[in-house]
């Protein structure tokens, strides 16, 4: 929403999805992207001239229009008009090459269904074998600069996965520092469903809890224990 009284959020990312911008279009798909990019930048002069309403660009579903050269050209040009740019990766093959992860311009990858898929089941290894090269690629990245890791869930309307499967979710991307989001196709466009998806605990990680600790501290030290008399 850009409308109504919004504090911005210091990140505020613009998806270009390659195959929707250019897969039906009759002119070259490189031609769409740019002309996409234009009006990316005149829609921001005429919402704020004050502040940035848009700080970065998430390039998906490129794969089947751009060649991993097209898309370097198309990382550069984001880049030198101020934005950031981040690659989106998903199945099957996730990041098609994943020396682009390499280039300076890309600040980061943002990994669609990597661990849950849309129905609410989990990925098993086997099914996560693709991805292997997307995570070498992003881990290297890490080691050597400033890289942002997103993993983005995204779930069929009323699927529920169990609490197991958003668990080990939220462990792939603790395990990798990635940044997890967990929601439905509808809360993808409404505000109002986009609910933050909180880790649920395990069987007895309650006691985990510094409230409980807290309290396991203070019967322990107590060594003066009286029971009520009963008459």
């Amino acid at each position: 929403m850009l409308s109504g009284l919004y504090a911005l959020p210091p990140q505020s990312l613009a998806r270009l999805d390659v195959e929707h911008i250019a897969g039906t279009a009759s002119q070259k798909p490189i031609v769409s992207v740019v002309e996409w990019i234009t009006w990316l930048m005149e829609f921001c002069k005429v919402i704020s001239s004050h502040q940035n309403i848009i700080t970065g660009v998430l390039i998906g579903n490129w794969e089947r229009n751009l060649t991993p050269p097209l898309l370097r050209e198309v990382v550069i040009l984001v880049n030198s008009l101020g934005l950031s740019v981040y690659l989106e990766a998903a199945a099957p093959n996730f990041l098609l090459d994943p020396k682009l992860a390499e280039l300076n311009e890309v600040t980061g990858i943002v990994i669609r269904n990597g661990t849950i898929s849309p129905n609410g089941e989990e990925r098993d290894a086997f099914q996560m074998a693709e991805m292997r090269p997307t995570i070498k690629a992003f881990v290297s990245q890490a080691c050597l600069r400033r890289f942002v890791v997103l993993l983005w869930e995204t779930l069929d309307d009323e699927v529920t996965p169990l609490n197991a499967v958003i668990k080990r979710s939220y462990q792939w991307a603790r395990f990798y520092s990635a940044l997890p989001w967990i929601g439905t196709r509808t809360a993808l466009t409404s505000a109002e469903l986009s609910l933050h998806q909180e880790e649920p605990l395990g069987a007895f990680d309650w006691l985990k809890e510094i409230r409980v600790m807290k309290l396991h501290d203070k019967w322990r030290s107590n060594k003066h224990v009286s029971f009520p008399h009963h008459y």
